[in-house]
């Protein structure tokens, strides 16, 4: 066991894009200029990994490759802060299968080899696996093509979701809060019941979407198409709905209090009961007989 003196070095770990997992903050990566520099708490890497987070759970939550993560962890080896014994599963490679995990249970939903955590998934949704439960918190799914996927109660707290592909896909009682689903393409998914407080939900395509008693308290959803959506039951407080298209959509006893509703479309919504306390309506169209 290599002893550790964590107060004798640099805590920071540089990161400049998800292929790197510099640890000397003096060394700049002369990586893409386009790619904004974050930066990975050494000590924080450490506890995860003596916590035994596994690999898939490393990539998720510092948004690295595989190719990342072998150079996260080969750093904090050379240095001596951590010994190979201590990583869960042992050192990564590029062929080892990587594993989708239940966020309750932390049973295996799915084993794959991928170079990323879109690639995982994509791959488990073209295996038909059922991702119900899944633990993919703050992963980056930027660009997912995932139409028809089972995901019924999976954590996607602050996940990055935009442009994503979720159509017809299963979200019941999903956790998307704090989640970027800007532009995503949601038509005809059902996400009854999801937690979508304070998501980034501008520009998506949500038409037919099941969003029965669903929780948009505090989203953006400016300019969102909700054409036809069962938003019954849904909450809208304090949300972003500028020049949102609720046109033919179902809003009985929804709570829009306190919701920016400017330009708003909302010919044809069944509002019975609908609670538009403090909503502002400037400009909304409301024809709605």
């Amino acid at each position: 066991m290599v002893a550790i003196d964590e107060e004798a070095i640099d805590p920071s770990v540089n990161r400049g894009d998800r292929e790197t997992g510099q640890v000397d903050e003096q060394s700049p990566i002369q990586g893409d200029a386009q790619v904004q520099r974050k930066n990975i708490s050494a000590r924080e890497a450490l506890a995860d990994v003596r916590a035994e987070m596994d690999h898939a759970g490393l990539m998720r939550k510092y948004n690295l490759s595989v190719r990342g993560l072998i150079s996260l962890l080969g750093k904090l080896l050379d240095q001596g802060l951590l010994d190979e014994s201590e990583i869960r599963d042992g050192m990564p490679t590029l062929d080892q299968p990587l594993n989708l995990r239940n966020q309750f249970t932390e049973e295996i939903l799915f084993r794959g080899t991928a170079e990323t955590i879109k690639d995982l998934v994509e791959l488990a949704v073209r295996s038909g696996a059922h991702l119900a439960e899944a633990n993919l918190t703050g992963a980056n799914l930027s660009g997912l093509e995932a139409e028809g996927a089972d995901l019924s109660e999976a954590y996607l707290y602050e996940a990055n979701l935009q442009r994503a592909n979720l159509a017809g896909a299963t979200l019941f009682r999903v956790e998307l809060s704090e989640a970027n689903l800007a532009g995503a393409l949601l038509t005809r998914a059902d996400l009854s019941e999801a937690n979508l407080t304070g998501a980034n939900l501008s520009r998506a395509n949500l038409v037919e979407a099941n969003l029965f008693r669903a929780n948009f308290d505090r989203a953006n959803l400016r300019e969102a198409n909700l054409k036809e959506a069962d938003l019954r039951q849904a909450r809208f407080m304090e949300a972003n709905l500028t020049q949102a298209d609720f046109t033919d959509a179902k809003l009985s006893d929804t709570e829009f209090e306190r919701a920016d509703l400017t330009s708003a479309k909302l010919d044809g919504a069944q509002m019975d009961a609908a609670d538009l306390t403090g909503a502002n309506l400037k400009g909304t169209l409301l024809d709605n007989e």
